[in-house]
């Protein structure tokens, strides 16, 4: 029978028994204890098929016949770093010591017992897998590539790191590849692989060049070994791989790097050269074949014998790990005996397991010549300093190019006192090889070019260039520099050639320095100019001076060098009387403040910074005198002597004498005011000043500490900090007041910004205690409500008057008084406005209250003529009661003129427009509202749409727009009047509020 189907992970049984029941039953037990089986019937066993086997059950007689080839199943599983378990059944009558010797890792005696049977596989499995795990973890896990193949190729077993180094997902994948075929760059065959096992039995370090999948090319290094059994026959190789290919591109690209360097490069070991470059045999004229086989005295013998003593000790030096300089040049003979500077540099390395020195050499001969022509033209401009013309200059920087440089057509332009033009005033031939002078505006001619613009100009071909302008030379290329002094073109030294692009680097590195070497003498010429003129300047400032300007020698002897007419009238000394008298500078200050001029002498204390000392004059009067002193020091760095200058500061110090006395009493003036005052930065907080009283207040030292701590007890600065807004006030004050809960004191407080004496910007503060004069305020303030209560009650007292004789006028009132307190909010009145409003509203009708007869306000039906004309009265009557009455608003006229209309229809006065006043134009507007909204003893309710329509249709005409305006937007947000109750409109209190 073949392999049952398996289910994953199960553990696969072989069966290897002749008779059909008994393969039948281990077959059926196998399966009920959830092993997969393969049971095959001979002849039909196959061991390669059996790979993937887990453990094998096989009978002794079918055991016996099959041993080779079950021994080389299990050596096959080794090979793959596992364990393939074989348990033989045997019949009792024979020994378990003979199977065991053979090879099997277990015996069952027949008729085999289930239980027994069961146990026997989980511990064979169990060991199987344990050992397995052991054996492989360590391979698979490691980042070396490791391998077995046979002799013929095939892939037994290959770990992770392998197959991902190959390119390939799976070791299935990569047996399929026949390692005699293919895998194997030609230039590096596996045949090469097998002769060196052949011959040695292993291979160590062998570099090749493997294929992986796709095809590209991986460097790699191989170790393998044979593996043979006991009789000698060869198994397998078994060897290790890794990826060396990163490494090998970049020996390669180092290798092309060294080999096409541009320094010379070799290493020495043994004293004999084992490495040179192709730079080094161009160098030194040597092939490389000749460099390898010098001997050590071939090789000392290529330096030149005035440096070949040194060099030699040096690199004898560093094989010994001394200390030898990094970098220096010598001498070295060519093979054609030329002479070349060499700039060597060395470091000491491990070659091929021994010492050896790394050592590149370059060619600087062009250099060094370059370099002594340089120090030439240094040389040269030494010299040029003792020059007193600039002409002188001019002939000695063209003969200087001439001698140095070898140039032939040279040319030295000046710029004149004008500044607007350029003249020759050297050249090296006798006949001008161009123009004279030039114009400095001129459009063409390279000279005025670059005088104009200060940068250099190179022409490697003067023909192509629109500026150029011929001379009475020939000329194919043209180098012209301007000859600065401080940023300001002072000249322009100008080289021409009979050749194309004469001049390289090297030669206009040259050329520039020589035009900073006649730059430099220019400067210094002018720079003359202008001592001898400043000396001039300096004498004459020093003669008129008021200060006495000096200098004192301490070397070689003690003495005035100069002292200007100013210590005359100063000190009452003559110049001559301080010339021949050395020790006078000390004898002229007064005895306490001589130490420090001594300090000066002796120590060098107290130079480039003001001091103040106290002067005895001529005629013994003390004052003060400020010096300022500036050290002169010989090349040594010794200090010979000192330049200064002193000035009479006596009155400055009595100055400062009275400003300190006036400091001293501000401060006990401010320690005598009882009110908080101090100083603090606006930056850090840190209080700067506090006088007495506060500190006495805190009763503790605040200076120094930081004003949110001391006065607040906070650890960060005031949420309330008035820091910024004092800023955006400038120096002006700001005023506020503040209760502290430290002190639990109220305070007026004033801050402002103060400039300090240091000159930083500092908060000032002075804060007053009020919190008995709050209480005061508090008292008048709760006397003042007691007033307006008592005002209420008196508006109240004759509203009950009029309720009594008519309770439709008092209710009329009520309403229109809130309906005027609702419109002169609306238009913006301040609380006071709409005080005086409320009242002349509710007293509106006060006339018609106390002097119409009740008869007639109460009268249901039409009023007469005569009633009407009563009626009418009542504004005036009003007025006359109230005229008298002491109110802060003119009440009295209000009601008076609140039947007025602004076309002057109204009455008692006919009054028109601004004539009237607006408190009196709003209770007119809410009086007819509330009459025509309302209901009558002789009419009933017009409604309120009504009384809105009749407003806005008289607007402008009778009723002044605005409050018009004013009175319907209150009513389009909803309000309403409220209920009428006896006495319930308060004056002081915003009861008539909108409401929606």
């Amino acid at each position: 029978m073949g392999t049952e189907s398996m289910r994953e992970n199960k553990k696969l049984i072989g069966v290897l028994f002749s008779g059909e029941t008994d393969r039948k039953l281990l077959r059926d037990f196998l399966l009920q204890e959830g092993y997969s089986v393969s049971a095959p019937e001979l002849p039909e066993f196959n061991p390669e098929a059996w790979d993937k086997i887990d453990l094998i059950l096989v009978e002794s007689s079918l055991a016996e016949n099959l041993a080779q080839e079950l021994m080389v199943l299990k050596q096959k599983t080794f090979w793959r770093f596992s364990f393939l378990p074989v348990i033989v059944a045997i019949p009792t009558t024979e020994r378990v010591s003979r199977w065991l010797n053979f090879g099997f890792d277990d015996v069952l005696f027949l008729p085999m017992d289930k239980e027994l049977l069961a146990i026997r596989i989980r511990v064979w499995l169990r060991l199987k897998d344990e050992t397995t795990q052991h054996f492989r973890d360590p391979v698979e896990r490691s980042p070396v590539g490791f391998y077995r193949t046979t002799p013929q190729g095939q892939i037994l077993y290959a770990n992770p790191a392998i197959i991902r180094m190959l390119g390939f997902n799976s070791l299935e994948e990569l047996a399929r590849r026949n390692l005699e075929e293919e895998g194997f760059e030609p230039t590096y065959p596996r045949s090469y692989f097998k002769e060196v096992l052949k011959k040695e039995g292993r291979v160590t370090g062998l570099e090749s060049i493997w294929k992986k999948k796709d095809g590209t090319r991986i460097w790699v290094r191989e170790s393998a070994r044979a593996i043979k059994d006991d009789s000698g026959q060869l198994l397998y190789y078994e060897g290790t791989v890794e990826d060396i290919t990163a490494r090998v591109e970049a020996e390669e690209a180092y290798f092309a790097v060294v080999e096409n360097a541009l320094q010379g490069l070799a290493i020495i070991q043994n004293n004999r050269v084992v490495f040179a470059n192709q730079a080094l045999e161009k160098l030194s004229g040597y092939s490389r074949e000749e460099l390898l086989s010098f001997t050590p005295t071939q090789m000392r013998n290529v330096v030149h014998p005035e440096d070949r003593h040194w060099v030699w000790e040096n690199m004898q030096r560093r094989l010994r790990g001394e200390a030898v300089p990094a970098s220096y040049e010598f001498r070295f003979l060519r093979k054609d005996g030329a002479i070349t500077w060499a700039r060597i540099s060395a470091a000491l390395i491990t070659f091929r397991g021994q010492p050896a020195l790394l050592v590149s050499y370059l060619d600087v001969t062009e250099e060094k010549k370059l370099a002594d022509r340089l120090e030439a033209i240094r040389e040269l401009g030494k010299k040029l300093v003792f020059t007193h013309s600039k002409e002188e200059v001019a002939r000695a920087v063209v003969e200087g190019a001439q001698a140095l440089l070898g140039l032939d057509d040279i040319g030295f332009y000046l710029v004149d006192s004008t500044r607007k033009k350029l003249n020759l005033v050297s050249h090296s031939y006798q006949t001008p090889p161009g123009p004279e002078r030039f114009s400095l505006r001129a459009r063409r001619g390279i000279v005025p070019f670059v005088a104009r613009t200060g940068k250099s100009v190179y022409l490697p071909d003067v023909s192509k260039h629109p500026r150029y302008v011929a001379g009475s030379k020939e000329t194919r290329s043209e180098f012209c520099l301007p000859l600065k002094v401080q940023e300001k073109v002072s000249g322009v030294l100008n080289i021409e050639s009979p050749k194309l692009n004469a001049f390289g680097p090297a030669e206009q590195k040259l050329i520039e320095t020589l035009a900073d070497v006649a730059s430099v003498a220019l400067g210094s010429i002018e720079n003359l100019e202008l001592l001898l003129a400043s000396e001039e300047r300096f004498r004459h400032l020093a003669q008129s001076s008021p200060d006495i300007i000096y200098r004192y020698r301490f070397w070689p002897q003690p003495g005035f060098d100069y002292v200007s007419p100013a210590i005359t009238k100063i000190a009452g000394y003559t110049p001559e009387e301080v010339y021949s008298h050395p020790d006078i500078w000390l004898e002229m200050v007064y005895p306490e403040d001589r130490p420090i001029l001594e300090a000066i002498r002796d120590k060098g204390e107290s130079l480039n910074v003001p001091i103040e000392l106290r002067w005895v004059r001529k005629d013994g009067r003390v004052i003060w005198g400020e010096h300022i002193n500036v050290p002169v020091y010989d090349h040594l760095g010794n200090l010979i002597a000192i330049d200064g200058i002193a000035r009479d500061i006596t009155e400055r110090k009595q100055i400062e004498e009275r400003i300190q006395q006036a400091y001293k009493a501000m401060l006990a003036l401010l320690d005598n005011v009882e009110d908080v005052i101090y100083v603090a930065d606006m930056e850090t907080y840190e209080i700067l000043f506090a006088n007495l009283y506060t500190k006495r207040l805190l009763e503790k030292e605040l200076i120094g500490g930081l004003c949110y701590r001391e006065f607040q007890h906070l650890d960060a600065p005031c949420s309330f900090c008035t820091n910024e807004k004092i800023k955006a006030l400038g120096y002006a004050p700001y005023y506020w007041e503040y209760h502290n809960p430290v002190t639990d004191r109220d305070y007026f407080i004033i801050d402002r910004v103060i400039r300090w004496p240091d000159g930083r910007e500092v908060r000032f503060e002075v804060a007053r205690d009020i919190t008995e004069l709050k209480a005061k305020e508090r008292e008048v303030r709760d006397y003042a409500e007691k007033v307006e209560r008592l005002f209420d009650q008196v508006v109240g007292a004759f509203s009950s008057a009029m309720e009594l004789r008519d309770p439709y006028t008092a209710g009329h009132q009520f309403r229109v008084a809130e309906l005027s307190y609702a419109i002169g909010k609306e238009l913006g009145f301040s609380a006071d406005e709409i005080q005086g409003l409320k009242v002349a509203a509710l007293l509106h009708d006060i006339g018609k209250g106390l002097f119409v007869p009740a008869e007639i306000l109460t009268k249901p039906g039409k009023l007469t003529h005569w009633e009407m004309a009563l009626i009418k009265v009542h504004r005036q009557a009003g007025y006359e009661i109230l005229k008298n009455v002491d109110f802060p608003w003119p009440v009295a006229e209000v009601i008076r003129q609140h039947h007025e209309r602004l076309d002057g229809s109204g009455y008692p006065q006919g009054l028109k427009g601004d004539e009237i006043l607006l408190e009196a134009k709003i209770i007119a507007v809410a009086d007819v509202v509330e009459a025509m909204s309302s209901h009558r003893p002789y009419r009933p309710s017009l409604g309120l749409a009504a009384a809105l329509k009749e407003i806005e249709a008289q607007k402008g005409r009778l009723y002044d727009p605005k409050v018009v305006e004013a009175c319907l937007r209150i009513f389009s947000r909803g309000f309403s009047f409220a209920p009428y109750e006896s006495s319930t409109f308060n004056t002081n209190r915003e009861k008539t509020e909108e409401r929606s």
